[in-house]
């Protein structure tokens, strides 16, 4: 049985990357499309989600609700896309 994003967030913010690895493989689809919906354009778009993920992985502690993990980053994305643009 895989591990929820709640497990995951916890593990991470104790320093296991594995954990965020596993986040990142599971939620990187769905920052990428909520990039390109701002940009429209997938190189834009993935790069905009490269540079959520890695804002997410430095903020990480201020994430109150680990369970809102996808919602979280999907702000965090649309910001990142928005200042790209």
């Amino acid at each position: 049985m895989q591990p929820n994003d709640t497990e995951l967030v916890e593990a991470a913010r104790k320093g296991h990357l594995p954990s965020f690895g596993a986040l990142y493989e599971r939620h990187y689809r769905m920052a990428v499309g909520v990039a390109r919906s701002r940009l429209w354009d997938v190189h834009l778009a993935e790069d905009a989600a490269q540079e959520a993920f890695a804002i997410a992985c430095q903020s990480l502690n201020s994430l109150q609700d680990a369970a809102r993990f996808a919602e979280w980053l999907g702000t965090i994305c649309r910001r990142t896309a928005s200042r790209l643009a």
